[in-house]
C-alpha cells in the first residue's frame, strides 16, 4: 500500500512539475515578439557610412558628440533587448524540457507552425542586423578598447547558444514523421544565426 501511495505521489508530483505543449506555444509567441522588437531596436539605429572621429571636423564637436550619445543609446537599446531575447529563449527551453514525450502529430504541427511564424521574425532581425554591420563596426571603433569586446557579435553568440539548446530540445520532441520538417527548418535558423556571426567575426 505504502509503494502504491509513493507511486500515485510521484505521478502527481512529476505532472504538476510538467509544462504542456500550449505552455510552450505560448513561449514561442513570446520569443517572436522579443524577436520583433530586437528588430525594431536593430533598425533604429542609424545607417551611416562614417561614425569615426573624423565626424567632429565634419558637422562640428558638440553636434557630433551629441550624435554619439544617440547612437550609444540605440546600442545599448540593441543590447538590451538581446539579453531579454536570450532569458526568454532559456525560459522556453526550460519549459520545452519538461513537456511529457511523445507528444501527438496535431500538437508536433502546431509546434512547427508556431516555430515557422517565429523563425520570419528572428532571420529578419539577423538579416537587419547584419546589413547595419558597417555603422556597428564605425561606431565600435571610435570608442577605445570597444571593438576588440566586440559585444554585437558575444550578443550573436549568445543568442545563438540559447537559440541551439532550444531548437536541440524542441527537436526532440517532434514526432517521426514531423522529424525531416523539423530537422530543416532547424537548420534554417542555424545558418542564419552562422552567417550573422560570421559577419561580424
Amino acid at each position: 500500500m505504502q509503494f502504491k501511495s509513493l507511486f500515485y505521489f510521484t505521478s502527481f508530483a512529476t505532472l504538476a512539475l510538467s509544462s504542456s505543449v500550449d505552455d510552450v506555444l505560448r513561449d514561442l509567441a513570446l520569443i517572436k515578439t522579443a524577436s520583433d522588437n530586437l528588430n525594431t531596436a536593430i533598425t533604429a539605429f542609424p545607417t551611416i557610412p562614417l561614425i569615426t572621429s573624423l565626424g567632429a571636423a565634419l558637422v562640428g564637436f558638440n553636434l557630433y558628440l551629441a550624435f554619439s550619445g544617440v547612437v550609444a543609446y540605440r546600442s545599448q537599446a540593441i543590447h538590451s533587448t538581446a539579453v531579454s531575447t536570450v532569458t526568454t529563449l532559456n525560459a522556453t527551453a526550460g519549459d520545452a524540457q519538461t513537456v511529457p514525450i511523445p507528444i501527438s502529430v496535431e500538437d508536433g504541427t502546431r509546434v512547427l507552425d508556431a516555430i515557422d511564424g517565429m523563425k520570419s521574425s528572428v532571420e529578419a532581425a539577423l538579416v537587419a542586423l547584419t546589413g547595419k554591420r558597417n555603422s556597428f563596426l564605425g561606431f565600435l571603433n571610435f570608442i577605445p578598447g570597444l571593438a576588440n569586446l566586440n559585444p554585437v557579435r558575444q550578443d550573436l553568440i549568445n543568442l545563438n547558444s540559447s537559440t541551439v539548446t532550444l531548437g536541440n530540445i524542441l527537436f526532440s520532441m517532434a514526432p517521426t514523421e514531423l522529424q525531416p520538417r523539423a530537422s530543416a527548418t532547424r537548420s534554417e535558423i542555424f545558418n542564419a544565426f552562422a552567417t550573422a556571426i560570421a559577419a561580424f567575426s
